[in-house]
């Protein structure tokens, strides 16, 4: 007989022989319930890129401890979910824990579910749901690199799908930049059968000078993680703040015969510029009128320490030509000069001002 619920039965068993003898006896059978795995999960919702160990299978068993336990383990979609094939609940334990792995498929099939089933020998197994959200994204970068302003350009700007399964086109939208210094679609179509399309871009020709800009742009799709991408806009004109007689000129002073001299006054009054900004700046002359200094000595539309070192190795380039300080003086110079300024100190006590004075009053290199 076969008890199909747990509690406490009276049993009477009659025994008889061939001879025609019986005999009955009358006793208590106890049935109770055979053992329980029981199953939890850290997370029952996970996205299909969070890889190796998205969520933990706590498993417990009811009932004795004494010996181990082989706990067997199944995915109903691997192609979402996997789980390791078995595990040993050791005697003496009652609970083990195993990693469950997400799965990119690389699908635009959003959120999968998949069953995780637990089952051991002579035990009540379980099984538990698991949700695998889909995610898929959009990339975008400029290839080509950077975009003179001109009247075209061969950089072009690739978006794509990460998803395979590519048969039906999907519509993206760009956003962001400005309009008036580079021509970018606000909406594009990648193609049913393309996992990616590169788009055309115009720049916007003027003859005013810019400062060099960094254009951002947002690339996004329904149901798809966006994309950021940037690009450098370099302006066509000569720069704005440079010395296009002499580009180490930045005091823009001449000699008797009107030819542009270099001096270490050129670094300093980069260095002065530069404090007084309180570090890098864009120089634009949209909002930056020119006071008769070109900071600009490396012509790429910020003012920064490489505009003092460009000039400070002009200096110590020619040095040996016309017999004044030598490179490694002028560069100590300046560098001493650079740090009172960097300090907020000024030149009132006897060290600085001779070191000022040793300065400007280097030789004139050219």
């Amino acid at each position: 007989h076969v008890y199909t619920a747990a509690g406490s039965y009276t049993v009477t068993v009659t025994a008889r022989d061939d001879d025609g003898g019986a005999t009955t006896e009358t006793f208590n059978v106890t049935v109770t319930s055979p053992p329980v795995l029981r199953v939890a999960l850290s997370r029952s919702r996970i996205n299909e890129n969070d890889g190796i160990g998205a969520s933990t299978l706590s498993v417990t068993r009811t009932g004795p401890t004494n010996d181990p336990l082989v706990v067997s383990f199944v995915s109903s979609d691997t192609s979402e979910a996997t789980i390791r094939s078995s595990l040993t609940i050791p005697a003496g334990e009652s609970t083990v824990s195993t990693p469950i792995n997400a799965v990119d498929d690389a699908l635009l099939d959003s959120t999968q579910t998949a069953s995780i089933g637990v089952t051991a020998p002579r035990t009540i197994g379980s099984e538990i749901e698991l949700q695998v959200l889909d995610v898929e994204s959009l990339s975008a970068s400029f290839i080509g690199g950077n975009i003179l302003e001109a009247e075209s350009t061969s950089v072009v700007l690739r978006v794509t799908r990460s998803n395979t399964d590519t048969e039906t086109p999907l519509a993206v939208t760009i956003a962001g930049g400005t309009a008036s210094q580079l021509i970018v679609p606000s909406d594009i179509t990648i193609a049913a059968g393309r996992q990616s399309v590169d788009v055309e871009l115009t720049p916007v020709q003027n003859e005013t000078a810019e400062a060099n800009v960094i254009l951002d742009y947002v690339i996004s799709s329904e149901n798809y993680t966006r994309a950021n991408a940037s690009v450098a806009l370099l302006d066509d004109e000569s720069p704005y703040f440079q010395n296009h007689v002499s580009r180490f000129n930045s005091d823009g002073s001449t000699d008797a015969s009107g030819n542009p001299t270099i001096t270490p006054n050129d670094i300093l009054v980069v260095i002065n510029e530069l404090f007084a900004e309180g570090g890098d700046a864009v120089l634009n002359p949209n909002t930056r009128p020119f006071l008769g200094i070109y900071y600009d000595v490396d012509g790429n539309g910020t003012l920064s320490p490489n505009d003092i070192k460009e000039v400070i190795d002009e200096l110590a380039r020619v040095r040996e030509a016309t017999g004044g300080p030598s490179g490694e003086q002028i560069v100590a110079r300046a560098q001493f000069v650079s740090d009172v300024l960097n300090t907020g100190s000024d030149f009132d006590d006897e060290e600085n001002e001779e070191q000022l004075s040793l300065l400007l009053n280097s030789t004139t290199l050219y």
